[in-house]
């Protein structure tokens, strides 16, 4: 009899303490819960790709344990039909804070020129006039299979028409 009511406070226990860090942990659920689909409705646009994404889930937050949420994500918009090789890159990520400028709630953008015939890629960034610039020292790096499986496996074309009738405002 007294191993029956040893389990029944243990299971009593688990559940007080469960219920006291869903109540603590409410907060930064409801902030992780909005993040995620922020980056979810960015990803859902048709000219999207995700190259990259991390789930966070903590032993501590009761609700990372049924859903996932995201604490990074690498997401790449498809070329504008004027710069056909030129592709940005979204980054995402919780624990950093996205800047003022942020139209998404990225972090930051960079551009990335896929060479595809070359196996080759090179890293963009804005400059103060809003362009992007290649940088001289990141010219010409070597793609990896990922790479090249992301940027020249797949056809744009279709992505790259959707977002040239993108409109902004409409987001």
């Amino acid at each position: 009899m007294k191993k029956k009511s040893d389990t029944k406070l243990k299971i009593i226990v688990a559940v007080v303490i469960i219920i006291v860090l869903i109540i603590f942990t409410l907060p930064e659920t409801i902030k992780k819960y909005n993040y995620t689909k922020k980056i979810e409705k960015f990803e859902s646009l048709s000219f999207t790709k995700t190259y990259t994404k991390t789930n966070d889930i903590t032993l501590l937050e009761p609700a990372s344990w049924f859903m996932g949420f995201i604490s990074y994500a690498e997401i790449v918009v498809a070329p504008h039909i004027l710069a056909p090789g030129l592709y940005k890159k979204f980054f995402f990520n919780y624990y950093v804070s996205k800047p003022k400028d942020s139209v998404f709630g990225e972090v930051g953008v960079i551009g990335e020129t896929a060479y595809c015939e070359d196996k080759k890629f090179s890293y963009d960034i804005v400059d103060g006039d809003g362009y992007f610039r290649m940088l001289p020292s990141d010219q010409n790096e070597e793609m990896d299979e990922k790479d090249f499986s992301f940027y020249c496996s797949f056809d744009w074309s279709k992505m790259s028409k959707q977002r040239a009738d993108f409109n902004p405002e409409d987001y």
